[in-house]
């Protein structure tokens, strides 16, 4: 196994980032004057949020171990999508958000808010940070591009679910809320971030390297539009049986499943070239 190479510039810059990022997302999670009910209701519904963590996990060691690469890369992009692509996006959020209405009616604006915003600023930071995580340790090849999505994505997800089920206030409505919120969140959780940003790490790799694959753009531009279309009013129209989510839940599961023979096959060649 090779040992791993450090980037001192990148590697300072994560760690900058991470630490910023940790302060404010941890510090965020205070709720003053809350029972002490409120917190034991907290981390049992974080508890019970996890319970996707698990297969997810199997299925991860199953490609780090087929693909032959280590622990380190997901890991370490776990931790950068949970704590630095969550504030950077954050605030590129709110920027877009007061942007869209100075350049659209302000109801349209309103209303496709989590659509104009969401899927470029998230998809893009969470591919920066991926990119900054593997610079930082000298990671180059297909298959640590693939960990890399994929921990900075389920990163990414667990901190924004933990986000969406935490109560705003102290006050009962907001606690009566919480196993809902997780009830949704654990809805969305079959292609959610960690499937968005495997798909799109991957197609940064292609794109990089191939110039001129289409597939790579098609990656790229198709995750942003896929998360585009899921953020976006139009599953509301979904009647008593809903097919819109899950069209866009199988169309994304196709693109990833595209994403990750590509990857095998390039480790394929890559491990080919070595032994020459």
């Amino acid at each position: 196994m090779e040992k791993i190479k450090f980037n001192k510039v990148f590697a300072i810059i994560f760690l900058l980032l991470f630490a910023s990022g940790f302060q404010q997302t941890v510090g965020g999670l205070k709720l003053e004057g809350a029972h002490p009910s409120v917190y034991l209701i907290m981390m049992a519904a974080t508890v019970a949020l996890m319970l996707y963590v698990v297969p997810f996990l199997f299925g991860t060691k199953f490609l780090i171990k087929k693909l032959d690469t280590r622990w380190c890369v997901f890991l370490l992009t776990l931790a950068g999508g949970a704590f630095i692509a969550t504030m950077l996006s954050s605030h590129g959020n709110e920027l877009l958000d007061g942007f869209w209405p100075t350049v659209l009616p302000k109801a349209f604006a309103e209303k496709w808010a989590d659509a104009l915003s969401g899927p470029f600023t998230e998809e893009i930071i969470k591919g920066l940070v991926a990119v900054i995580a593997l610079k930082a340790i000298n990671k180059k090849k297909a298959k640590d591009y693939l960990m890399a999505g994929l921990g900075v994505g389920m990163g990414f997800q667990i901190a924004e679910d933990i986000y969406y089920i935490f109560p705003k206030d102290v006050g009962g409505e907001a606690v009566t809320q919480i196993f809902p919120q997780l009830i949704d969140r654990f809805s969305g959780s079959l292609s959610s971030h960690w499937a968005y940003s495997s798909i799109f790490v991957v197609g940064i790799f292609m794109v990089v390297k191939y110039r001129k694959n289409i597939w790579g753009y098609i990656y790229i531009f198709g995750t942003i539009l896929l998360h585009f279309l899921w953020n976006s009013p139009i599953g509301e129209l979904d009647g008593s049986i809903p097919v819109f989510t899950p069209i866009l839940t199988t169309l994304t599961l196709l693109l990833l499943a595209k994403a990750v023979k590509d990857v095998f096959k390039e480790n394929k060649v890559e491990a080919e070239l070595e032994t020459i």
